[in-house]
């Protein structure tokens, strides 16, 4: 049976062989929306699964670009699975925000984000979620740099003994907060 890490490195490179398609399609039809919104969609999941800031830093500036260029083609342009490539932009400004270190470039990020998110609303005003993250996003911020800092410079095997640190100390605070919420 295949663990975590294997799985996380067959999707990686899965999406890593997807994004070399779409690169090659790309430079065939320079003029397809659609191509550029799922090479940028690809590029944000690569920037999800990947742990080193960097690496995420340079795949969410490559989605970045690869989804304003579908909506500079087309404005309605959408990724394959229906979702408005502004939102998806949005997305890639949200993420980049929450792993900026710099907390002035950060807030560029986020206000980026935030005009994206009424631009795509007015195309489809039922698609709230992002909304409602970014009430949250300094705190989820301040929590997602915390982490990656527990991360920075550890081998593979060091950051999955991180992470089960981590998620045992995520559960001893729920355990704890129910108690407390127990004992009201």
């Amino acid at each position: 049976m295949a663990t975590n890490l294997e799985q996380q490195e067959d999707l990686r490179q899965l999406l890593l062989t997807e994004c070399e398609q779409c690169r090659i399609h790309c430079n065939q039809q320079p003029r397809n929306d659609k191509l550029f919104a799922h090479w940028g969609a690809m590029l944000l999941q690569l920037a999800v699964i990947t742990e080193e800031l960097p690496v995420k830093h340079e795949f969410l500036k490559e989605s970045r670009e690869k989804l304003q260029r579908a909506i500079d083609i087309n404005p309605n342009s959408a990724t394959p699975d229906g979702q408005l490539s502004l939102f998806q932009l949005a997305n890639a400004f949200y993420m980049t925000y929450i792993f900026e270190s710099d907390d002035s470039q950060a807030e560029k990020y986020l206000q980026k984000c935030s005009q994206l998110c009424q631009k795509g609303r007015k195309k489809d005003p039922k698609n709230t979620a992002i909304l409602k993250q970014i009430k949250e996003a300094p705190q989820q911020r301040e929590e997602c740099l915390k982490t990656a800092k527990r991360f920075e410079g550890k081998s593979k095997e060091e950051r999955q003994e991180e992470l089960a640190k981590l998620g045992k100390e995520k559960c001893d605070a729920f355990e704890e907060q129910l108690q407390t919420n127990g004992e009201e």
